[in-house]
């Protein structure tokens, strides 16, 4: 079992990537998974948790494939513990989290000199506002709740893990924002130094994710909020703090970094709570790939570790580009990304753009003696029991489809992503999917007549059945037209 620490709502942007490239089959076999982030309300978190509850309905409808070596879907088990405040109940501002009017007056003079009075009565239920000074002191505290509900459960688990062999942990965040950055060092440390049996056992690695977006400010805003016009201020100084703590070694056995220099421009402002909820960017995807690299020592995960330079002197690692302006599959360092996530997206694209309309025709029925894949095997999928089935898959399949529409939306003026086509991720035509491949005609005949000549056994329930013969066929497409 391997574990991730999500922090911020960058930490849960990593995360949702990762979650998509292992529903795809690029992940381990297990992930357990936390998220920290004082604005609970956030949008992010309230997306990332209905991908994993759909992900996990998703993955018992096809579970009885699991072992199948040509069906990778879903094949990563995710234990997921829940969004949780680092924040203690009833201490939402640094004046309640330092009892401030009941300190000493010396005390009090020390707190005025590193903090405003507009940073100590600022409140936390949307997060730090960029001010990873406010988070400090907070996520040091993080050591005196791990006795406590959802970090007990998360704790005597990794101990299990522990006990049987080695445990990779691994967390991730921002440098240039708040709680990313002060949760980052803070964490690994309090987990490096608690006394664990069989403590050799643990291996910790972490991304820093440098600034790769920005976003437009109104003129009026009551109130602390983050600038993105200090992001690169912001991660210099958390750099050179974290030079400083760890001159005599960090707490990490690996770290990796990951940046754009052409930034990013985010839509509507928000200060937090459910109004932000950002879109996926490239850099999430090649963020989450560095939790494979991390786990490539003991798991297979088809890491290409060609993509990764590390240092004699350090355990650091970042990631390139192979050209200065454009981002293509080559820069992408998982070996497999662009076969898996390609037939995870014809799957998807041809459900939804041709057989769903196809089997919702009232017609469809008379016709099923021209059908042989629906014939018989498959008259129950109309059923109650069938429908939610039916309805959870085509739900993690939007969900899927707009996670690489925003990565493909991520160009600029400056740096331009060439993965996939964008007209035919909006219109969802699959027969005109990758970038650097020509136009498939007449996509829907040819997919149809690969389903028709599939021959196929009847293992359970209808909507497995018929997703995994549909899973199959995209395979089968994607290997004469694509690859």
């Amino acid at each position: 079992m391997s574990y991730v620490i999500a922090i911020g709502g960058t930490g849960t942007r990593f995360l949702e990537s990762v979650i998509h490239l292992c529903a795809a089959g690029l992940g381990p076999a297990k992930l357990s998974l936390i998220l920290i982030d004082p604005d609970t309300a956030n949008g992010n978190i309230d997306r990332v948790e209905k991908i994993i509850e759909t992900y996990k309905k998703c993955r018992d409808i096809f579970s009885r494939f699991i072992k199948e070596e040509n069906f990778p879907l879903f094949k990563t088990e995710i234990n997921y513990y829940g969004s949780t405040s680092p924040v203690l109940p009833g201490k939402n501002n640094l004046e309640e989290h330092f009892s401030f009017y009941g300190l000493r007056k010396d005390y009090q003079n020390l707190c005025n000199l590193f903090y405003t009075e507009d940073e100590r009565k600022e409140e936390w239920d949307k997060g730090f506002k960029g001010r990873a000074n406010l988070g400090a002191p907070v996520m040091a505290d993080i050591e005196s709740r791990l006795d406590n509900p959802p970090w007990d459960t998360f704790i005597n688990d990794i101990q299990a893990t522990l006990n049987n062999g080695i445990c990779h942990l691994f967390i991730a965040g921002s440098i240039f924002g708040a709680t990313g950055a002060s949760g980052f060092p803070t964490i690994a440390k309090i987990l490096r130094e608690r006394e664990w049996d069989k403590k050799s056992n643990l291996r910790i690695g972490g991304i820093l994710i440098l600034p790769y977006f920005y976003f437009d400010v109104p003129q009026k805003v009551e109130g602390l909020y983050a600038d993105s016009r200090n992001f690169l201020v912001k991660s210099k100084s958390a750099l050179s703090h974290y030079s400083f703590v760890w001159k005599n070694g960090s707490s990490y056995d690996r770290i990796y970094f990951i940046g754009d220099r052409y930034h990013h421009k985010l839509g509507n402002f928000s200060k937090g709570g459910m109004d932000q909820e950002n879109p996926l960017n490239w850099v999430d995807v090649i963020a989450s790939s560095s939790l494979f690299h991390f786990l490539s020592d003991t798991q297979n995960t088809g890491i290409s570790t060609e993509y990764y330079e590390e240092s004699k002197e350090t355990k650091y690692y970042y990631a390139r580009r192979k050209k200065k302006e454009v981002i293509g599959w080559e820069d992408i360092p998982l070996s497999n990304f662009k076969e898996m996530v390609s037939i995870f997206a014809v799957f998807a694209m041809s459900y939804q753009k041709f057989f769903k309309p196809l089997m919702d025709d009232e017609n469809f029925d008379k016709r099923k003696v021209l059908i042989p894949w629906y014939l018989d095997s498959f008259k129950h999928l109309k059923d109650d029991k069938e429908a939610p089935q039916l309805k959870n898959i085509l739900e993690y399949m939007k969900h899927f489809v707009r996670f690489i529409n925003q990565v493909q939306n991520t160009s600029n003026n400056e740096l331009k992503v060439k993965l996939f086509q964008d007209q035919a991720l909006e219109n969802l035509d699959f027969g005109n999917l990758l970038i650097d491949k020509p136009k498939v005609n007449y996509k829907n005949d040819r997919i149809f007549d690969i389903l028709c000549k599939r021959n196929w056994e009847e293992k359970g329930e209808a909507t497995g059945d018929l997703f995994h013969m549909l899973y199959q066929s995209s395979k089968i497409f994607c290997d004469k037209y694509y690859f």
